[in-house]
């Protein structure tokens, strides 16, 4: 935007004095535009166009104190430029400061717009004893009641202040310290904006690398993890089956079976004897509780088995294999993650939906890389509204003059 606010100025000023054209005229040896006749009759040669007609107002501003001129040119300029524009513009979001372009001299001037389709140029500024002259150029010559109307609105903004001078001395500090605030943060985003175009390429570089590295890391983890809890499910059985064995082949657990099965047969004798009324209520009760004591045996002398046949390190392993499974299952969500959301050293594994999502996470690495945000362009504007009541404490009266229509260079 600044750029072309730039050309935008010189081509203006150009059209205004004619001095572009008419150089290339004089230049020597410079070649012809076709379909033009120069004055000696020559194809191709150039005719020097007419200067156009110009609208011009003079802004007179004298100086509160006269042994201190208050700002530079260039920021003078700026001061008056930002004025001049039309405050409608100046309330949209993407209004921007006019920037000095010194493109005839010092203080030559410098593009402000004054409605959508129409600019001035503000410039060929002049010292005086005590203040300075600034000129304001309208090329419509048939619209000078925006020429007026953007004097009336410089004006109006630099009303003089009524504040003693110890009181506008401090004022003029504070607003300096806060100008200079601003232009900090403006030159820190300015850095960061530029910082952002160069290191995009170098963090999606970085970050397609650190992918590979992970991606690498977690399949190799993965692997070792599935062959462990393989491993580890094979000792389990190992052990299980050790226990089973000495399950099935200690004698004194199949005698401790057997007495069971004696207890079973002299229960069902008993329950036939009561059937009959032989045997009382009481018999029947001790025969089952024969049974009960003889399987108690039975599952004490099992565990007495498994106890004996490596249970602790049974049980270290159970916990060992379930935590290993957590781990291969956290394992396999992160590199499912890294195979759809980040970038591939391989374009060909490219589909047009992980495309798609890519696109949105580094989209800001490189549309526009290095613009400058919003947020610059509003720290330009307050340290416009700041620039502007600084000149206002420090300007005792902006005069206009008339209008006038001239077709001769600006002087």
């Amino acid at each position: 935007m600044r750029c072309v606010t730039a050309v935008m100025t010189m081509l203006l000023a150009c059209a205004t004095t004619g001095s572009f054209v008419l150089a290339q005229a004089q230049a020597p040896g410079a070649p012809g535009i076709p379909g033009t006749v120069s004055p000696e009759g020559i194809p191709g040669g150039f005719v020097a166009p007419q200067p156009m007609p110009t609208a011009r107002l003079d802004l007179s501003l004298t100086y509160a104190d006269p042994a201190m001129p208050p700002t530079g040119n260039e920021e003078l300029l700026s001061v008056i430029a930002y004025l001049a524009s039309d405050p409608e513009m100046r309330k949209r979001p993407d209004y921007q400061v006019p920037s000095v372009t010194l493109f005839g001299g010092e203080g030559a001037g410098l593009f402000a717009p004054i409605s959508a389709d129409l600019s001035i140029i503000v410039g060929n500024i002049k010292a005086r004893p005590g203040g300075a002259e600034v000129r304001l150029v309208l090329q419509a010559v048939d619209k000078q009641e925006l020429l007026h109307a953007a004097a009336k609105r410089v004006i109006e903004g630099l009303a003089p202040s009524k504040l003693p001078k110890d009181e506008r001395d401090k004022r003029v500090r504070e607003i300096d310290e806060k100008i200079a605030n601003i232009e900090d943060k403006k030159q820190l985003l300015g850095t960061v904006a530029a910082n952002t175009a160069k290191l995009g390429p170098e963090i999606l570089k970085d970050r397609i690398k650190a992918a590979e590295l992970e991606r690498q890391r977690l399949e190799m983890d993965l692997a070792a993890q599935r062959v462990r809890s393989d491993a580890i499910a094979k000792e389990i059985d190992r052990i299980r089956a050790q226990a089973e064995e000495k399950l099935q082949s200690d004698a004194v657990l199949k005698q401790l079976r057997e007495v069971v099965k004696l207890r079973e047969e002299q229960r069902a004798r008993m329950k036939q004897l009561f059937d009959t009324g032989s045997a009382s209520q009481a018999a029947m009760a001790e025969a089952d509780e024969h049974i009960m004591n003889a399987n108690i045996r039975v599952t004490e002398r099992e565990e007495a088995i498994r106890v004996s046949t490596n249970s602790s390190l049974l049980e270290r392993l159970n916990t060992e294999l379930a935590s290993n499974m957590i781990n291969r299952a956290e394992m396999e969500v992160r590199l499912e993650w890294i195979r759809r959301q980040q970038p591939s050293i391989d374009v060909k594994d490219l589909d047009e939906e992980k495309l798609n999502r890519l696109t949105d996470e580094y989209r800001a690495l490189f549309r526009n890389p290095g613009t400058l945000p919003p947020l610059y362009y509003q720290l330009d504007k307050q340290q416009a509204e700041l620039r502007v009541q600084k000149l206002a404490l420090l300007v005792s009266e902006v005069k206009a003059g008339e209008v006038t229509v001239t077709t001769q260079p600006a002087q």
